[in-house]
């Protein structure tokens, strides 16, 4: 994942277009079920330093 962020220039997987339906996500479902997604929303919505502080989905 932080591979494929350095490629494409973003901080993180919430400022790619595809992170919903990334197959490099996928390892995380059988454990996090969808709270990854959900996670990666609420930091796109609402930035990282405003996840850091508040609830988070696991």
């Amino acid at each position: 994942m932080r591979n494929c962020c350095i490629k494409k220039g973003f901080e993180g997987c919430w400022e790619c277009a595809e992170y919903e339906h990334c197959e490099k996500l996928d390892f995380l479902k059988p454990v996090h079920d969808e709270a990854h997604i959900k996670n990666l929303k609420n930091i796109k919505k609402n930035g990282v330093n405003a996840f850091i502080k508040g609830k988070r989905n696991w």
